[in-house]
């Protein structure tokens, strides 16, 4: 379809092209009576109010051609909205003007527009979309209207951005909005935003300090992960900070919680739910907390964290959820509670520095991949741990001395006839303790290629 010329633009009533998408649709379909989407039927007239909604004809107006070659933009004045990919690679254009008539911003509008320093926003924008500034490099600054409801996925993205102001009128702060905008030292977080996606500030390493707003009730993973932040304080209406080993970023120090968070607390430098007592960050000079508060460790807490070098994990705390202390290459020293029931998948996988460990008895398992590719040289497995997961051990180089109990009436296998010790050393021996019906012969087959001693009843495993 082509629109009106208007100076160097084309414009076309929106009305216009959805009635044209409505009817390429319709012409694809030989009985458009209905169609079926999942599990939903739906008929001409639903697609057509899902298409429209209650737009009449001259109501939007979108501008979805550019045929100048000027440094300097100024949008017509009739345009509601800037269409998808309207700018996306002119390397040219230093400044636009965007009026008051425009409402939205589409997708890739201005993305690598490269020599893109000034951009004014008319008052009425509500939706920035996906990567409308993404790669935006000589942008600087952008003064966001109060009226903005949406910047939605990585709209600022890698930008050059050094300060902005995200206005309260603006919900969600929605997934890599401004991912890897790495001059980005100075956000303020207006009153009325409730939610911070995952990655939204990924990346933004100038970024030292941050007050986030009272308003807010939810930070997503990765929200401000290899960002600089040192101190974290979160309000009182935060109710979930998912994955929140993501939310730390590579400096950051101390993380506090309002005291009068119904759902956080904070202690030593560790954050924990305190519905179930999962521990789900622990920063800087972190003590995790000895006094009955915390149950559980969840996924990745200390994943890849150089600085740790030895840990007691308190009594009370039952799981270790999977991946808490993978990569931790510097890791020497760890020592397990006699509460602990359960070691996760890949808990203390690439773990080079850890030598020897026990696992108490009160594990029931350990699960698949725990110490896989470890530096460990001797492990104890106490009586009452039952099963051990699938390459539990697979590629421990240096183990030479490994104990497992009686209690032990499974090792997972998997399909295709798995050891446990797979490339691990070749001088390993594991003592195997005797079980009264025999069955410790059997378990042995899925060892590997091992020294094998059975061994009566020992105190080892008490």
């Amino acid at each position: 379809m082509t629109g009106k010329r208007v100076g160097d633009f084309e414009i076309i009533d929106v009305y216009d092209l959805l009635q044209e998408e409505y009817e390429r649709f319709r012409d694809e379909h030989d009985d458009f009576e209905w169609w079926q989407e999942g599990e939903t039927r739906y008929s001409a007239e639903d697609y057509h109010h899902l298409l429209f909604g209650e737009l009449q004809p001259g109501q939007e107006i979108a501008v979805t051609k550019y045929f100048g070659s000027d440094d300097n933009i100024v949008i017509p004045d009739e345009a509601t909205q800037l269409n998808e990919g309207l700018f996306e690679g002119n390397a040219k254009i230093k400044s636009v003007i965007i009026p008051d008539s425009v409402n939205t911003i589409g997708v890739n509008a201005f993305k690598n527009c490269t020599a893109l320093t000034d951009v004014k926003l008319g008052k009425c924008v509500k939706d920035i979309c996906a990567y409308a500034f993404c790669g935006c490099k000589s942008l600087k600054q952008i003064e966001l209207p109060r009226g903005l409801t949406v910047i939605r996925r990585g709209a600022f993205m890698e930008c050059g951005l050094t300060s902005v102001t995200v206005p309260g009128s603006v919900e969600n702060v929605c997934e890599h909005a401004f991912w890897d905008c790495t001059s980005l030292s100075s956000v303020s977080l207006e009153n009325g935003i409730k939610r911070i996606h995952s990655g939204a500030f990924k990346g933004c390493r100038a970024l030292k300090n941050i007050t986030l707003p009272q308003s807010l009730t939810q930070v997503e993973l990765y929200a401000f992960f290899d960002s600089g932040i040192e101190d974290l304080y979160i309000p009182k209406n935060v109710s979930d900070v998912s994955k929140c080993s993501y939310l730390n970023s590579r400096t950051l120090k101390k993380i506090e919680v309002d005291p009068e968070n119904p759902h956080l607390v904070s202690k030593c430098n560790c954050l924990i739910r305190k519905s179930s007592g999962i521990l789900i960050a622990a920063v800087g000079d972190f003590k995790l907390p000895d006094d009955g508060s915390l149950k559980k460790i969840d996924t990745w807490v200390f994943n890849g964290n150089r600085n740790l070098t030895e840990i007691d994990i308190p009594e009370g705390v039952t799981h270790l959820y999977h991946s808490v202390f993978e990569c931790c290459a510097n890791l020497r020293r760890v020592s397990l509670p006699s509460t602990l029931e359960v070691v996760g998948e890949s808990d203390f996988a690439g773990c080079d520095a850890l030598e020897e460990i026990e696992i108490p008895g009160s594990v029931k398992e350990i699960e698949k991949e725990a110490f896989y590719c470890c530096g460990i040289r001797k492990v104890v497995i106490k009586r009452g741990v039952e099963v051990i997961g699938f390459n539990a051990f697979n590629g421990c180089k240096n183990l030479v001395e490994a104990y497992i109990p009686s209690s032990v009436y499974k090792i997972d296998c998997g399909l295709f006839n798995g050891e446990l010790f797979r490339d691990c050393n070749k001088n390993l021996c594991v003592y195997m303790e005797k079980r009264e019906n025999g069955s410790h012969e059997y378990l042995a087959r899925f060892l590997g290629k091992v020294k094998v001693k059975f061994i009566d009843r020992n105190e080892i495993f008490d």
